[in-house]
């Protein structure tokens, strides 16, 4: 019986250890790094708001930016609820339909997309929060 207790023990650490060994490569590889993003040059976009996904482990805002008459939905990543929830933000701070001018790091491979760094609403105040660093951005292209 002493060999059927000690192996049990063992099974009943190896077999988490050996699951968590095998899970952590996977979940590393499930979250990406923010190199996609161009954080030397920023960009100013102004649209409306089609989208607002409070969720983790990323905020999204889906923008609509019209430009010379066309269009264009921009995907911009955020930091996590519980981020913006430190600093005091709430869910309805943002709503579909709001027309905003958003501060982004563009992606770099030139799609319309990026991470957002700054926030304001319709009257240019700023919806303050976010804990990533200003950045003086030049017009949307």
């Amino acid at each position: 019986m002493d060999d059927d207790n000690r192996f049990r023990r063992f099974l009943r650490l190896a077999i988490p250890a050996i699951t968590a060994l095998w899970l952590a490569p996977v979940l590393l590889l499930a979250h990406h790094g923010f190199d996609m993003f161009d954080q030397k040059h920023a960009v100013t976009l102004q649209g409306t708001v089609k989208d607002w996904q409070w969720t983790n482990p990323h905020t999204w805002i889906q923008l609509n930016v019209e430009h010379d008459g066309k269009v264009t939905e921009w995907s911009l990543e955020g930091v996590s609820i519980s981020q913006l929830g430190r600093q005091g933000w709430k869910r309805d701070f943002i709503k579909v339909g709001d027309k905003l001018t958003v501060e982004i790091f563009p992606l770099r491979n030139g799609k319309p997309g990026g991470q957002w760094s700054r926030v304001f609403d319709a009257n240019g105040k700023e919806i303050t929060g976010n804990p990533l660093p200003p950045a003086a951005a030049a017009p949307a292209r």
